[in-house]
């Protein structure tokens, strides 16, 4: 599991992607932790979008590894 804790306290919409661009995880984060389940992901490079108002705000690499 990854802990999430977004910057502002506003809905926010996430979206864990691979590095061809699929889209593993998608939510709309309302809480200050939220938690994004990535044990059934395959280890390597991942973006975490993060988009606000229809615009993406931020980028986060993650790297999934066992």
């Amino acid at each position: 599991m990854m802990n999430f804790i977004p910057a502002f306290l506003l809905a926010l919409a996430v979206d864990l992607v691979d590095i061809s661009g699929t889209s593993h995880f998608s939510a709309r984060i309302k809480n200050t932790v939220s938690t994004i389940p990535v044990d059934d992901l395959s280890p390597g490079l991942y973006f975490l979008r993060i988009v606000f108002d229809g615009r993406m705000v931020q980028v986060k690499k993650v790297v999934v590894g066992r």
